[in-house]
Formats: structure tokens, C-alpha cells, sequence
């Protein structure tokens, strides 16, 4: 219930927003600061270490451990294990420290980077410790997530995968119903990441293979989203925090969650957006948008610089209708019964306290995007709130608040510094502990405290 609290108080932070967009580009670079960001990169790396290898001692000794899963290519913590949910205290505990220490630093690397210019061997030093951690996580076993036996089944099938009623017969990829049933159970992903990974790895011969290849996907994904915002003027406020995050590394190219292709194609279609490139945002926006149902409304944000507030809700409204369009054509009515199955699954078996509070949290979220179209001020703290658009909450959703909070790279530092935490709080992979009791009480306050703030702070620019 404190995940929700802290959602639905992110959103309404979203109303009131007061940090007006600026250009990033604009932003003074003053070499005021001459700290090393050397110590923090190497205490992440060692965080990174510790965090991989307290979810690989999770995944590779969970009891009883399926036979099945010997010398497969990844091991997950399975949801039907004992120990689901009811890890042993030292790997939640691990996973925690991990978590708060990954935080710490990332505050620290911010303030140490902030407007001032790298020096060369702290470039070398974090490309390096990036290159390390993006290596370990292409080639990690033990992971906390089964997901990407779906995305294997996703890429073989293709658009078949909406239908529900196939299944894999004896063979290599008989594997991924052990996880994911028999017949597969639909998929609820939008028809342009389908056709995608159907082109990019579903012909590899065999599950391994096929892990590989969407690992490999997501990486490059997480690189195209570093260098658009290192395109679009905010590489010392973003890229860098963003590129040295375990958090990320372990969940989106580990784990492989498949959330960061589509915010790679927002985040590129609002750099041509500033550019003049209409049409090249429009389409990117809409194939953002065809990849995954949230990014629609998300698409919206993309034309935020224009000035003319009719202009920036005409192409918002026409990005997200193409998006739209794509889905049906490409989808067609098979995708929709699938998001309909996957959200009534989902909102019925996940949503703690209840569906009214995520309701309340996607309205408040759906309406600051239309306050932010219409006068163009953000709260960072809303940033969070886009993870409410999902029909359930995991803790991977939160990086659908990038795009929002890239609006305002030179306030979104804490969003991006605060991930590692507030993931590890919404995960349900790790168990309750003494420990972790008072992340989950300060997470509601934080947010009730991030509300207060954006209202006191509109209220005192009106005065």
C-alpha cells in the first residue's frame, strides 16, 4: 500500500508543477567544482558486483531448484519457489545496501559532475566501468526476472504471440512453457516491438541464443537513449548517472526488460522535435507508441518545445492517434484482446489495497500531461508517476518517467539518483526484513513530502 501512496503522490506533485522547460542546451558549464568523480564510479562498480552477485546466489540456490532449469542460459527466481518473495534475509538485506549505497553515489557523482566539464581519465574511467558492467550483464545466469523467455517466445511466434493458443512442441524453445504456460499465454507488447525482435533474434535456432540476442537488443537501446540525451544538451546531468546505475544495467539489459526501446524512440523523436524534424518526430513518436500501449500518452510530450500551445497539443494528439493506428493495423483486434486478458490478470492478482489508488494515480499522471502541453512546467517528482500507466506496478515500469523527466534535465537528477531505492521497495522478489522496514515507511512520506512541496511551490510563485 505504501508503493501506491507514493505513486499517487508523485502524480498529483505533476498538477502543480513550477520548474519552467528550458532549453538544455542553454545551461552554463562552469568548471566550479574540482572533486573526481573517480571514487564514486569505482563505488558503484563495487555496489554493481554486490548487487549481481546477491540476485545470482538468489536465483542458482533457490529451493526446491526445477531440474528443468539445469544448463539453461539464464536462471530466474521463479515465482512458485518457496523463496519467492521470502528470500533469505541476507540477500534482501544485501540487495537493500546495495540499493541505498548505489543511491548515495549517485548523489554524490551528480553534485561532483554538475556544470563542469570531465577531465579525461574520469571519461576513460567511467566509459571502462560501463563497458565491465554492460559485459556481466549480457552474460549473467542467475537473474531476477523470467521475462525474457517471453520476449523468446514473442520474437519466434511474432504477431501469432497475440493469439494465446499456440504452443511450443518438443524441441529447444519447449522450455519457455515451463514459465510461461501451455498454450504461452498472450502477449500484451505492441505490434512494432514484435515485428522488431521477430526480425532482429526470432530466428535464432534455440532459447540461448535467442537470450542472447534481446540482451544485446536492450543494450543497444540503453546506448541509444544515452546518446539522445547526450544530443539533446544534457549529457553531464543525466547520461553519466544514468549510464554508471547498476539498477538499470541489471534491469533492463540482465533481466532484459524491453521498456527502454520505445523510450529511445521518444527521446530521439523530441530531439528532431527541437530540431525542426516534424515529420521524423512524428513518425518515431508513433512507432514509440506502437511498441508498447503507455508510450502513447507518453508520445504526447514530444513536442513540448514547440511555442504555440495549439501547435504542441496538434502534433502531441496526432503522434499519439499514429501510434494508435499502427497498433490496430499491425495488431489488429488479437492485440486488443490481449491487453484486455494481460489487464485484467494483472490489475486482479497485483494491485495491493485495490485498483481504486492506481486509477486515481494514471488520471492525475494522464492530466499532468496535458497540464505540462499546456503550460509547460514539471515537478520532478511526477517522474515516478508515469509508472502508474501500467496496468499493475513493477518496478521496471519507472523508467517510463525518463522522457518526463528529461523535460527538465537540470532538476531531474534526484529522480534519476533515487531509482535504485525506490525499485528495490516496489520489487517483489526480495522478502520483508527489519531492514527494510523503514525504506517502505519513508517511501509514502517521501511522496506525500514531494506533493507538499510542488503545491507550496506554486503557490508561492502565484504570491
Amino acid at each position: 500500500m505504501g508503493q501506491i501512496i507514493f505513486l499517487v503522490a508523485s502524480a498529483v506533485s505533476g498538477l502543480f508543477g513550477r520548474a519552467l522547460i528550458a532549453d538544455p542546451r542553454g545551461l552554463p558549464v562552469v568548471n566550479d567544482d574540482r572533486r573526481s568523480i573517480l571514487p564514486y564510479a569505482i563505488g558503484l562498480g563495487i555496489a554493481f558486483v554486490v548487487h549481481a552477485a546477491a540476485i545470482s546466489h538468489a536465483a542458482l540456490s533457490q529451493i526446491p531448484f526445477p531440474t528443468w532449469l539445469l544448463h539453461r542460459a539464464i536462471v530466474p527466481i521463479l515465482d512458485t519457489a518457496p523463496l519467492f518473495a521470502h528470500t533469505s534475509s541476507l540477500v534482501s538485506a544485501t540487495v537493500e545496501i546495495a540499493s541505498i549505497a548505489e543511491t548515495a553515489l549517485l548523489v554524490k557523482l551528480t553534485f561532483a559532475i554538475r556544470r563542469r566539464t570531465l577531465r579525461r581519465a574520469e571519461k576513460v574511467a567511467a566509459l571502462s566501468l560501463f563497458a565491465a558492467m554492460a559485459l556481466y550483464s549480457l552474460c549473467a545466469r542467475g537473474v531476477a526476472s523470467a521475462d525474457l523467455y517471453a520476449y523468446v517466445a514473442d520474437a519466434r511466434l511474432g504477431v501469432a504471440c497475440y493469439s494465446g493458443a499456440l504452443s511450443f512442441a518438443d524441441g529447444p524453445f519447449h522450455i519457455i512453457e515451463y514459465f510461461w504456460g501451455q498454450p504461452v499465454i498472450p502477449c500484451s507488447y505492441g505490434p512494432v516491438w514484435i515485428w522488431f525482435v521477430h526480425l532482429a533474434v526470432g530466428w535464432l535456432p534455440d532459447p540461448q541464443s535467442s537470450i542472447v540476442g534481446l540482451r544485446f537488443v536492450s543494450l543497444m537501446s540503453f546506448v541509444a537513449v544515452l546518446a539522445a540525451l547526450a544530443r539533446s544538451g544534457a549529457a553531464k546531468m543525466l547520461v553519466l548517472p544514468l549510464a554508471l546505475d547498476p539498477t538499470i544495467l541489471l534491469q533492463y539489459v540482465a533481466d532484459g526488460h524491453n521498456d527502454l526501446f520505445g523510450i529511445a524512440l521518444l527521446l530521439w523523436a523530441r530531439y528532431f522535435a527541437m530540431r525542426g524534424g516534424v515529420g521524423f518526430a512524428l513518425v518515431l513518436a508513433a512507432l514509440a507508441g506502437g511498441s508498447k500501449l503507455p508510450f502513447l500518452p507518453i508520445a504526447m510530450l514530444t513536442f513540448i518545445d514547440r511555442v504555440n500551445v495549439r501547435s504542441r497539443f496538434i502534433y502531441g494528439i496526432t503522434a499519439l492517434c499514429g501510434g494508435a493506428a499502427l497498433s490496430l493495423v499491425f495488431g489488429g483486434l488479437a492485440y486488443l484482446h490481449a491487453l484486455g486478458s494481460a489487464a485484467q490478470m494483472y490489475s486482479t492478482s497485483l494491485q495491493p489495497g485495490g485498483a481504486f489508488l492506481p486509477r486515481v494515480a494514471m488520471a492525475a499522471t494522464l492530466l499532468t500531461i496535458g497540464i505540462v502541453l499546456y503550460g509547460r512546467r514539471t515537478a520532478w517528482p511526477a517522474s515516478w508517476a508515469f509508472a502508474s500507466l501500467g496496468s499493475a506496478l513493477f518496478p521496471w515500469y519507472f523508467a517510463w518517467g525518463i522522457p518526463y523527466a528529461a523535460l527538465d534535465p537540470d532538476a531531474a537528477s534526484p529522480f534519476l539518483a533515487s531509482i535504485p531505492v525506490v525499485v528495490f521497495c516496489v520489487s517483489t522478489t526480495y522478502s520483508d526484513t527489519v531492514v527494510v522496514y523503514p525504506l517502505l515507511i519513508l517511501l509514502p512520506a517521501a511522496g506525500v513530502l514531494f506533493c507538499y512541496s510542488s503545491i507550496r511551490g506554486l503557490v508561492n510563485i502565484r504570491a
